[in-house]
């Protein structure tokens, strides 16, 4: 269970490296999100690996943190399946709206928490 998390936490690492170094990545990422339910079948694909964090944190050597970041990912998951789509939209567009400097900052949280997810497995 260790290794799922630190692989979880290295396509982490890297997405949110991506995101530094080409802060377009982020607007094509969210282009593609708008489309017909794409959010969807991503915010599946992420309340999985969340739900294996959740499981996994027991075996790693500072579960609190491997929980916490996996209760937060089951939470936003949660959100996306409770909220109505106008409000989910409006997030996306706040998302698209965001500056250069503040995409950036998105990765470098994106690579913060990577971090700490590998340090904590």
């Amino acid at each position: 269970m260790v290794l799922i998390v630190k692989i979880v936490s290295v396509v982490i690492i890297i997405y949110g490296c991506m995101v530094v170094l080409k802060p377009r990545i982020m607007k094509k990422i969210v282009e593609e999100i708008k489309k017909d339910k794409m959010i969807y079948k991503i915010n599946g694909v992420k309340t999985v690996i969340s739900l294996l964090l959740v499981l996994a944190a027991a075996s790693c050597s500072v579960p609190w943190i491997v929980f916490l970041i996996g209760s937060l990912g089951l939470l936003g998951g949660a959100c996306v399946f409770i909220f109505k789509k106008k409000v989910i939209d409006k997030f996306i567009s706040w998302l698209e709206t965001r500056s250069t400097k503040q995409v950036c900052m998105l990765g470098t949280v994106a690579v913060v928490m990577g971090v700490l997810l590998a340090l904590a497995a």
